[in-house]
Parts: structure tokens; sequence; C-alpha cells
């Protein structure tokens, strides 16, 4: 599922154009369990790229670092991309 990715700061705020992979909450991204609420996205486009990464392992910090990798993010900040323009 397509996804926009709303900034933990500014939840009005697209930062970034993903891929939604798994919802389930023993899936493991950088070692750690999702748990209950959260997904396993990879991010296909930054938007914002300084964004910082709620759970940021190994060498992403920032959404530009996640570029093509998959990231923990919460489903609370997560909009379903029905293909319009997002921007």
């Amino acid at each position: 599922m397509d996804v926009v990715l709303l900034s933990i700061t500014n939840p009005s705020e697209k930062v970034a154009l993903g891929k939604v992979c798994s919802v389930d909450p023993s899936t493991e991204v950088g070692d750690e369990e999702l748990g209950p609420n959260w997904c396993e996205v990879t991010i296909q486009v930054p938007i914002v790229w300084e964004e910082r990464l709620i759970r940021s392992y190994g060498s992403f910090k920032i959404m530009g670092d996640a570029t093509g990798a998959s990231i923990a993010w919460p489903l609370s900040l997560l909009l379903v991309d029905h293909g319009e323009d997002q921007f």
C-alpha cells in the first residue's frame, strides 16, 4: 500500500512517500520489534530530507538517509496515497 508519511513534530506536514511492508507487531526493523500501532515502511521519496527518524538505527538517522530502506513509523502518522497530487 502506498502511503504518505507525516512529521512527528508537525503532523500536517508531509515528509516522505513510501510503501507499507508490514503491520505485524512482531516484525523487526533495526533489530527492534514494531509493536502495536507501528508499521514497517520502505521510503521511496523523501520530501523533507532532514526529518529525524523516530526510531533511528544503523546509519539511518534522517529521512534522506533511509531512501530505499525500511523504517518503523507510527500508523497514526500515515495517509493512504490515492495517487493524487500530494504536494
